[in-house]
């Protein structure tokens, strides 16, 4: 028993880790006080799927031909209602237009490190297309807490990168933070996990390629234990979705 709690214990992120790609950026941002997570408004609603609208197509366009893009288990979407808590492996510069893709057709919310929205001519993008700030100062967390719990009630999907940081074409499966499976468990929706994964160049992408190409496996929703306490549901959460991406991507 003592083993095992040892080896959950290693899948749990301690600590922020460094960026490893370094964006150019303009300026700073910093998350203000009472800052607009949601964006519900009528013509903030409106803006973003009209966002959405040209990204989707840009997403596909730039994936699909630029990194040779496959897209599997979509059937494990089909029966979810409500809202639920997306996570995914941080291994290429634009895989969030691959989970754009996966998740087509719900109003989703990417979070995103504050350091994302000075970034040079994209920042407001960023914003419109769903992005929302995770922020630095301890205090305002439960704002941005509140926020997404309540997306996840309206029935919006939160989709996180829990092991925080970008490692391009990393093979293999960090260790997770828990923010993403504490708002699963407190709101009792599930994790979808999204795995990507590398696979090798054939026929054309021999040529057009020097890089491996993406596939995203869309694995099957896992939901919180309802006979544990709050935490320990999370912490289960964690694991099994660890479990889960690793198994996926092995």
């Amino acid at each position: 028993m003592a083993e095992e709690k040892k080896a959950a214990s290693s899948h749990v992120l301690k600590e922020r880790p460094p960026q490893l790609v370094q964006m150019p950026h303009w300026g700073s941002f910093h998350t203000p006080r009472g800052y607009d997570y949601l964006r519900v408004k009528r013509g903030q609603t409106a803006g973003y799927w009209v966002c959405r609208f040209f990204l989707d197509i840009a997403a596909f366009l730039a994936t699909r031909i630029f990194l040779g893009l496959k897209i599997r288990g979509r059937r494990n979407l089909r029966k979810l209602r409500g809202g639920f808590v997306s996570i995914a492996n941080h291994v290429q510069d634009i895989d969030c237009g691959m989970v754009l893709q996966a998740l087509w057709g719900h109003r989703v919310y990417f979070v995103s490190i504050e350091e994302n929205f000075a970034l040079a001519g994209v920042g407001h993008i960023l914003r419109w297309a769903g992005a929302v700030p995770f922020p630095e100062k301890l205090e305002l967390l439960a704002e941005h807490v509140k926020a997404m719990e309540e997306a996840l009630r309206g029935g919006s999907v939160v989709h996180v990168y829990p092991e925080g940081v970008l490692a391009p074409y990393h093979k293999g499966v960090g260790p997770f933070g828990s923010g993403a499976f504490h708002l699963a468990a407190t709101c009792q929706v599930p994790v979808v996990p999204l795995a990507i994964r590398q696979r090798g160049r054939r026929g054309l992408w021999r040529i057009l390629k020097r890089r491996p190409c993406f596939t995203l496996e869309i694995l099957p929703p896992l939901y919180p234990d309802g006979s544990l306490g709050k935490h320990e549901a999370a912490e289960d959460l964690l694991e099994r979705s660890w479990q889960a991406m690793d198994a996926a991507l092995a």
